[in-house]
């Protein structure tokens, strides 16, 4: 049975907005404002999806007694262009199983920008997952934004059970490919290896 054909285009334009306020007695303390809005396309169908994305992320630093500066704020763009193929293929006697086989690439670009004396609140490096290979940020939380020049392939393959739909099998392997070091750092310590 053929999978039934789709397509889908769509414009998005959300929009995040956060406020917080951190008081701790044995460092840098004070308010952050993070906006983040971003412009972005998906088209997609059965075989196919292309997702292109440009955000901008702006930030706000209202600190007490921060040896960088109480006043401290950042503009970043970020440039993403997330692209993959689908195919399958019946499996298995009588074609019992569907199996998939996915590639998938995904391009990143975000400049530089100095981030030293910026504190850290709540934010670390993600983890090392297939999905987090996909991020546009490679840290967790709002005060620091990774520079990023870089392309992740990755690949994928699945397989289903025809009569229930049910997932049986879910196989990934993925790897980044940097085209410059990364700079922007939590503790001083750059990454320099190139995949």
């Amino acid at each position: 049975d053929a999978q039934p054909e789709y397509q889908r285009d769509e414009l998005s334009t959300p929009m995040h907005y956060e406020w917080a306020n951190f008081e701790r007695d044995d460092s840098v303390d004070g308010r952050r404002s993070h906006l983040v809005t971003s412009l972005g396309w998906n088209a997609e169908s059965s075989w196919y999806f292309v997702r292109p994305d440009l955000q901008l992320a702006f930030t706000d630093y209202q600190l007490n007694d921060n040896p960088g500066g109480d006043s401290l704020n950042r503009a970043l763009p970020t440039l993403g262009v997330d692209t993959g193929l689908i195919f399958d293929r019946l499996a298995g006697a009588e074609g019992k199983w569907r199996q998939t086989l996915e590639p998938r690439l995904y391009f990143l670009y975000t400049p530089f920008d100095d981030q030293d004396d910026f504190p850290d609140f709540d934010t670390a490096l993600a983890s090392n997952t297939y999905n987090n290979l996909f991020r546009n940020n490679r840290f967790n939380g709002a005060d620091r934004i990774g520079d990023a020049s870089q392309v992740t392939f990755g690949l994928a393959s699945r397989l289903f059970d025809n009569a229930t739909g049910a997932e049986l099998v879910n196989a990934r392997i993925g790897q980044i490919y940097y085209f410059e070091d990364r700079r922007v750092s939590l503790h001083g310590e750059t990454e320099t290896e190139k995949h």
